[in-house]
């Protein structure tokens, strides 16, 4: 079994990789944050239920009522109460 198989150089393997590829760039840390979220809510949803709330001052339970009968969205009341909060627009 090679080094960079079992482990004990595989580090090293993935630095030297990087520094090949880009340079001293490469060798700087990097994030291992996802760069999307795929779960997000689309941004039209998210002005939808914005402007109910602001407009209507409609709770959760009667945001996700109104999505799902006018508009076939099905979000749970919990992820309609978060969005507001998140944005600081309640």
């Amino acid at each position: 079994m090679s080094t960079a198989a079992s482990g004990a150089g595989a580090p090293y393997y993935t630095w030297y990789r990087r520094y090949q590829a880009e340079g001293v760039e490469g060798l700087r840390a990097r994030s291992k944050a996802p760069e999307h979220s795929l779960n997000a809510t689309h941004v039209e949803i998210v002005g939808k239920i914005i402007y109910l709330r602001q407009n209507y001052h409609c709770g959760p339970e009667k945001i996700a009522m109104y999505l799902k009968r006018n508009h076939d969205v099905t979000i749970r009341k919990s992820g309609v109460w978060r969005i507001p909060n998140r944005l600081d627009a309640a």
